[in-house]
């Protein structure tokens, strides 16, 4: 009996031995996968197009027409697509399209423009989920002021821009212009616009920001910091910037605009067209002016001189800024100027503004797309200029 009791037992035993040997072996395959994928994914291999891949918190927005900018631009052949576009390099995405608003008829395209197309644009979040799309609005101070001038123009201008977001799916509204007085924040009426627009957007979660140009008269209007209160993000010059925080503004409300264009839609793929043209350029950085030069000789003793509107140096010098005032972030100012088919080529002195203090070493990304070159030095700097920071405080402390 016994000896019967031992070979169950025994039995027992072996089956025992079997079940947990299985799950040792699935156990073990499973993390070999885990590594595997994991490793693979840190180093670029494996990217989820569902999320996105930035390594930090900073706020990135996109802004883009709704068809490509005149003149240069198009003369280069940079055709720009908004889905050519990896969009995971940005967390938010200003769509600007040119709309007639009237009262006889609110929210008005000036074209053709489909409400097809307006639904192609929010759609873009089902492949990109992380994305907060928001509709560009750019009118004249002197539009604003009329539309803000009563209480009932005002309702009506609310009620119906959250009416065309919603039927869209679109997640708030910018509100853009280029600005050379005071006299829109120097109206009341206007901070009135502004407010009842933020109260209207609330119940529906709605984002409202502003984009600004100003930088030649860096103080702040009269009535600005007011109006900062009621938008969740205000896009501005950086030259601006010093003169907001000081003002009040929160830190965490500023976004640095980092504009792609110049002057006539001159943008940074334009510079590239004609550099392309000839041979003979040579390009330098130019540290006072902040800007990339190209000279070329034309004979006779003449230069001719080329002043890039941007370039990845100038751009990464401005997110380092950025990072070092801890404000909310940057917004590409235009998406569309940058380089959208990988010919500029890259630019060996991007990151030479770097790491100038002694004993802070960094580690410079190597870029493995040569497409939107400016928008990928834009997520590069920012990584890197926090672990600058970093390292700065670190070497502080053991001091």
């Amino acid at each position: 009996m016994d000896a019967v009791h031992s070979l169950e037992r025994q039995h027992l035993r072996t089956e025992l031995n079997r079940k947990y040997y299985c799950l040792f072996i699935f156990f073990t395959i499973a993390m070999k996968f885990i590594v595997v994928f994991a490793i693979l994914t840190g180093f670029g291999v494996i990217k989820c197009e569902t999320g996105s891949i930035l390594s930090h918190d900073k706020v990135v927005v996109c802004s883009v027409f709704s068809e490509p900018s005149p003149g240069f631009f198009d003369s280069f052949g940079n055709k720009f697509k908004i889905g050519n576009v990896d969009l995971n390099l940005c967390t938010h995405l200003v769509y600007i399209h040119m709309i007639s608003y009237v009262f006889e008829k609110p929210w008005d395209s000036t074209d053709n423009f489909s409400d097809e197309k307006y639904k192609q644009i929010a759609s873009l979040k089902k492949k990109f989920p992380h994305l907060k799309i928001s509709l560009g609005f750019q009118n004249s101070p002197a539009e604003y002021l009329k539309i803000s001038s009563r209480r009932e123009s005002r309702h009506r201008f609310v009620t119906s821009a959250v009416s065309f977001i919603l039927r869209f799916d679109f997640d708030g509204l910018n509100l853009i212009w280029s600005y050379e007085n005071d006299e829109p924040f120097g109206k009341k009426r206007f901070g009135l616009l502004v407010r009842e627009l933020k109260e209207g957007f609330k119940p529906k979660n709605l984002l409202l920001s502003f984009t600004f140009f100003k930088s030649r008269n860096f103080a702040v209007p009269h009535g600005f910091l007011a109006m900062s209160n009621n938008v969740d993000f205000l896009n501005v010059h950086p030259n601006f910037t010093e003169n907001l925080i000081k003002s009040g503004v929160p830190k965490s409300k500023i976004v640095m605009t980092i504009e792609f264009n110049g002057r006539g839609n001159f943008g940074y793929y334009s510079a590239c067209g004609l550099l392309s043209k000839d041979e003979g350029w040579e390009k330098y950085y130019d540290s006072k002016i902040g800007a990339t030069v190209a000279t070329r000789s034309i004979g006779n003793g003449q230069t001719k001189k080329i002043i890039f509107p941007c370039s990845s140096r100038s751009v990464a010098n401005t997110v380092r800024h950025a990072v070092r005032r801890d404000v909310s972030g940057v917004m590409a100012y235009t998406i569309d100027s940058d380089d959208s088919q990988g010919k500029c080529g890259f630019d060996d002195d991007t990151f030479n503004d770097f790491g100038s203090t002694k004993g802070v070493t960094l580690h410079i990304p190597t870029r493995e797309n040569d497409t939107f070159p400016l928008l990928r030095t834009i997520n590069g700097a920012i990584a890197v200029a926090i672990e600058e920071l970093k390292q700065e405080e670190h070497l502080r402390k053991s001091r």
